[in-house]
Parts: C-alpha cells; sequence; structure tokens
C-alpha cells in the first residue's frame, strides 16, 4: 500500500498510532498539527500548522494527497461540555474548512473522519454535537460534490502512548502510584474497550472502497462494566487495591450504550485477530514502571 496520505491532527494518542501503521505499510505520511509527532521516519513530514486559522498549506498541496485523515479538534468530552462555543467554534469549523478544500482536489480518493461513538446517541453534550454537525456536513458535500468520505465513530480506547486524559492509563496510574483506584460512577456503566493499535489498523482498513460513503464503529469486542474492570485490575495487582466507586450525576457520559434510534445504518468494524484487554492493561503498567 503505497499512497501519499495527510494526517491532520496526527500527533496525538490515535493519530501518532496511525502514522506507526500507515509508515510500516509503506505510506508517504505528512502530518499537519500545532505539535509535531515524535516518529523518526524519511517518510514522515511534519508541517506545524493551525487548520482552524490556516489554510494555506492544505490550498497549496490539495492535489497531493491520495488519503486525508482528519483527527483534530478538541477531544475532551468534559472539556467540551464546560467550553461549548469554544468546543464547537474548532471541531466544526476544522472540518468545514478542510472538506471546503478537499472538494477541489484532483488526487484524493477518500477522507476518513474520525468520529465517536457518542455521535451515536443522546449523550456526550456539546462534544457529541459537534460530531453529529461535522458527519452530517460531510454527508451533504458528498451529496453535492461528489466528494469520497468514510466516517469512523471510535469508541473507548487505551493503550501505550495515552495519558491523563484517558481513563484506563488514569485507573492504572493511580494503581501503581497510590494503591488505589477513585472512580466516580456506580461501576455497572458498560464500555467496548478497544486497544489503540486495533484502532489504528482499523483505521487503515477503512480505506478500501467496500467502505466507502459508510459510517463505521470501531469498538472492541466485548462489553465490559466498570466493577468488572478493576475487579481486572486488581487481580493484576494482587488484589491489592483499594477501590472506590462514588455515585456520579453527570448525564454528559452515557451508563450502558452511546446508541439510539437512527434511520441511517452504522457498520461495526472490529481486529480479528485482536489484543486481548488484559494484555493490553499489562502493557500500560509496565510502560509506567520504566517510567518511573
Amino acid at each position: 500500500m503505497k499512497s501519499d496520505v495527510l494526517v491532520i491532527g496526527g500527533s496525538g494518542f490515535l493519530g501518532s498510532h496511525v502514522i506507526n501503521q500507515l509508515l510500516f505499510k509503506g505510506c508517504k505520511v505528512t502530518n499537519l498539527d500545532i505539535n509535531s509527532c515524535n516518529i523518526e521516519s524519511k517518510n514522515l513530514t511534519n508541517v506545524h500548522s493551525n487548520i482552524v486559522q490556516d489554510l494555506d498549506f492544505l490550498k497549496n498541496n490539495k492535489n497531493e494527497f491520495d488519503y486525508v485523515i482528519n483527527f483534530a479538534g478538541i477531544s475532551d468530552l468534559d472539556y467540551c461540555h464546560k467550553n461549548p462555543k469554544e468546543s464547537l467554534t474548532i471541531n466544526i469549523i476544522s472540518n468545514l474548512n478542510i472538506i471546503d478544500v478537499l472538494k477541489e482536489s484532483s488526487k484524493l480518493k477518500k477522507y476518513i473522519y474520525a468520529s465517536s461513538a457518542y455521535a451515536s446517541g443522546t449523550s456526550g453534550s456539546f462534544y457529541a454535537i459537534g460530531k453529529k454537525a461535522c458527519e452530517e456536513i460531510i454527508k451533504e458535500y458528498s451529496e453535492n460534490y461528489s466528494f469520497n468520505y468514510t466516517i469512523l465513530r471510535y469508541g473507548s480506547l487505551y493503550g501505550l502512548g495515552s495519558d491523563d486524559r484517558n481513563s484506563i492509563y488514569r485507573f492504572l496510574k493511580s494503581a501503581l502510584k497510590k494503591s488505589k483506584i477513585d472512580y466516580s460512577g456506580t461501576g455497572e456503566e458498560v464500555r467496548e474497550f478497544i486497544n489503540v493499535k486495533d484502532a489504528a489498523e482499523l483505521t487503515i482498513e477503512s480505506f478500501k472502497e467496500l467502505y466507502d460513503k459508510n459510517t463505521l464503529m470501531l469498538t472492541g469486542t466485548k462489553s465490559m462494566k466498570y466493577k468488572d474492570l478493576f475487579d481486572m485490575i486488581n487481580e493484576i495487582f494482587d488484589n491489592s487495591l483499594q477501590i472506590s466507586m462514588h455515585e456520579n450525576q453527570s448525564k454528559t457520559h452515557y451508563k450502558s450504550t452511546p446508541y439510539s434510534y437512527q434511520k441511517d445504518p452504522v457498520k461495526k468494524l472490529t481486529n480479528n485477530p485482536h489484543i486481548d484487554l488484559g494484555e493490553g492493561l499489562i502493557e500500560i503498567v509496565q510502560s509506567l514502571n520504566d517510567d518511573n
């Protein structure tokens, strides 16, 4: 797979793993981001730019790329909830700027947009609203300008390279350093955790024509309650942890499922084989140990 790929916002958690996979598959990658991606490769070019404010690079190079993947925007759900105007402006306008330029590209095969499982339901506050709006804008551009796309709704990611914004990373860090986990919730909340490496592979899988003009759900293969996740983590630490759960009245995060009824079908894409959750947790613990 030797393609020219532009990754917008590729210096973050998921984006950097996708870039790694693209380079492994022989692609030439350009990362357009405020920050550089810390990957060394002769086939990777970092371009520093704010896609909300500066479109010069994209305008001047719109005919250079086979695929464009957009990870740009504010991904912290709680931050979006507290800062609606800023988050909606950045998340929607950045996407709109990108596709309005790319609709004129003579080379582009497909635009891949990083959405969220929260776009599938009624929770998620302003973060979800921004994702839903972007999805609808992409579809409308596609109808009017023969613009090809695939929308990827990512579920609960975890894995190497995450930080304190990631829930599983926070839990494991607290377990390692404080021998305890504090959780705001009942423990009955359900998630389908997916390792970031699996999510990166599935992102590139979505390049295939099979998924043109489709919306794909990228989540783990099994549902798990948080209380069962904590039991698993506790076993990894020889049942030495203090687990505390406190009722959370916030309606920002979904409890059991992100889904609500929608007329447009959404396909679920999973990796087989995939990284087992237990193995993925241990990998993060080992990484945290190495950092100490």
